[in-house]
Formats: C-alpha cells, sequence, structure tokens
C-alpha cells in the first residue's frame, strides 16, 4: 500500500493518503469489535476467523481486478502523471541499494527504531484494551463492543486529522516535505507521550467518571500514535530511491514490530506482577519520548547509492529543456 501511494501521489498529498489508508485499517476495530465481540459469544471464536478470513479473501480479489499501476492505467493523461510525479524522488532508479545495504544507514536505523517506539504502543493498545477496562472497570466481555471500539475511533481522526495538518504545514515558504512529516511525527509523539502519563490517574474520578475519561484518552493517545503511523509510511518516499521504496518500508516495519512483538511480553509481565497497569502506561510515555528523540536526531539523510541521477523530469520539463 504504501508502495501504491507512492506511484499515484506527489509527495506534498502522501501524507494525508497514507493517512486515509491507516485511518481505514482501524475501521475494523473501531466499528467491527462490536460484531466480533457477538460472533465469538453467540457463535464462536472459530466461526469468527472463518467470517473475517472471508472478507478478507473478497476484498483481495476487488484489489485484483480493479487496481492498476500508474504506468499501466489506461485513462489516466499526461497531464495527470506529470502532476502525480512532478516532486517525485530526484533519485536514480536504475542503480537501486542492496537490501541488505540499508541496514549500514544511519536514517534506516532512525527509522526502525522510532517506528519501534511507535508501534511499542499501538500493540498495547491492540491487545489489551479490552483486558484494561474490563479489569480496571468492571464490563463485562458481552457489553465491551462499543467501549472497546471509542479509542479507534480516535485513532481515525487523528490519522486524518495529522494528513491534513502536514499537507499545510508543507506549502509554507522554506518548509520541505520531509520537514513537515518529520515534525508530525515528532509533534504526535510528545504529545501521546504526555497522554499515556495522565491515563494511569482516571482511577482518582471513581468507576463511573473513570470509564469515560480512561476510555477519551486512549482515544487521544491513539489519534496521535495513528499521526505517527501514517506519516512513518510518508517517510522512505522521502529520503530513497522509488524503485527501493517498499524494501525501505518493509525494513522499517520489522522494526516496528519488533517492538509490537516485545511490548505486550512486557506488559504481560508487568500487569502480572503488578496487577496494575499504571508501571505499562508510563513506561510506554518513555518510549515515545525515546521516539521522538530519534526521528529528531537519526531520520533525515538519503538512502542512496552514490552514484544517483535524477530519476524522472516531468513532460513540462522536458518541453522546458528543450
Amino acid at each position: 500500500t504504501n508502495k501504491i501511494v507512492t506511484r499515484w501521489f506527489p509527495k506534498k498529498e502522501q501524507g494525508i493518503a497514507n493517512a486515509s489508508w491507516d485511518a481505514a485499517l482501524k475501521i475494523g476495530p473501531a466499528f467491527f469489535t462490536f460484531a466480533l465481540i457477538w460472533i465469538v459469544a453467540e457463535i464462536g471464536w472459530r466461526e469468527m476467523y472463518f467470517i473475517a478470513g472471508g472478507f478478507g479473501i473478497v476484498a483481495a480479489v476487488i484489489f485484483f481486478i480493479f487496481y492498476r499501476d500508474v504506468e499501466k492505467h489506461k485513462s489516466l493523461t499526461s497531464e495527470e502523471r506529470d502532476y502525480i510525479q512532478h516532486d517525485a524522488s530526484p533519485i536514480n532508479a536504475k542503480s537501486p541499494i542492496p537490501w541488505a545495504s540499508l541496514f549500514k544507514r544511519q536514517t534506516m536505523w532512525g527509522m526502525m527504531g522510532g517506528f519501534l517506539c511507535n508501534m511499542w504502543v499501538y500493540q498495547i493498545f491492540l491487545v489489551f484494551i479490552p483486558l484494561y477496562i474490563i479489569s480496571q472497570f468492571g464490563v463485562k466481555f458481552a457489553s465491551l463492543g462499543f467501549v472497546a471500539s471509542v479509542p479507534w475511533i480516535g485513532a481515525i481522526i487523528g490519522d486524518l486529522v495529522s494528513g491534513v495538518i502536514s499537507g499545510k504545514l508543507s506549502e509554507r515558504p522554506g518548509w520541505s516535505t520531509l520537514k513537515a512529516k518529520k515534525v508530525t511525527i515528532i509533534a504526535a509523539l510528545l504529545l501521546q507521550a504526555v497522554v499515556l502519563a495522565l491515563l494511569p490517574f482516571n482511577g482518582m474520578f471513581g468507576l463511573g467518571a473513570g470509564l469515560p475519561i480512561a476510555v477519551t484518552l486512549m482515544a487521544l493517545a491513539l489519534g496521535f500514535n495513528g499521526g505517527v503511523v501514517a506519516h512513518a509510511w510518508s517517510i522512505p518516499a522521502e529520503v530513497t530511491a522509488p524503485s527501493t521504496v517498499a524494501s525501505v518500508a518493509a525494513v522499517q516495519n520489522f522494526g516496528g514490530f519488533l517492538g509490537a512483538t516485545i511490548s505486550p511480553l512486557v506488559a504481560g509481565a508487568i500487569v502480572d506482577a503488578t496487577h496494575s497497569f499504571t508501571l505499562v502506561f508510563l513506561i510506554s510515555a518513555v518510549v515515545s519520548l525515546i521516539g521522538a528523540g530519534i526521528y529528531f536526531y537519526f531520520v533525515g539523510k538519503p538512502i542512496v547509492n552514490a552514484d544517483h541521477q535524477p530519476a524522472y523530469i516531468p513532460h513540462a520539463a522536458q518541453e522546458t529543456l528543450k
């Protein structure tokens, strides 16, 4: 999906484009959690997997039938193609950087580390929102659907709002699209850290008010988290050649899901030992701060070969040169 966005959208619109598909990714937990919980409670957990998997197969078939790449789309005009590619990466696609060499680049490690920190938080919410609500507020499993959905609605809103903000920032004089996306990511991580640090204190409001406050804070945290995810996916197109975008994004995602693998294990051990989520949220706040620092200091240098050349000149520019 990230590769498709880099092909079909100019850089200034890639933030909102990535934000849109990441927001769509969260429509499932936001609006269908109640349905899956009902299926598990009334029919069975195996049937839940069959139904969800069946929808995935249908989506794959629809995509296969309708999707065409920019170069193969018959109804795309030359003006439209030039608009899409007018700010394409000036890095030569003829000499893509070897896959193993990606791990020798500072920016690649920065992208992996920053995304690891954000996905650390994301996976804790994905895994533990139901358990946290049940254990903290005594909500029954069968009644969990709507309450557990609200934080993911916050994630959708955060995705889309962050995409609009980064687009506006990129239009400011002296602002590159890379700078706009980095500022959006860093600000979102810092705000996420603040919300996570506040989350353990919802208990002081009692069970009645504590639940809506906790859900609101989780919605804010996931909103900021979504803003990071959407723009982390936009960074590969800023720092490497079009031919290497998918590989850079995949390695970044590998780093991210190292965090997503470790964090539930750490959180589970902490909750078992302390019977509380307080330390889980506070550690996640610190991890978010570390992620902001990593993006600030380590992400920015191009991931390219030394012999790169301009890879694409829009049709209008070719005519001007002639």
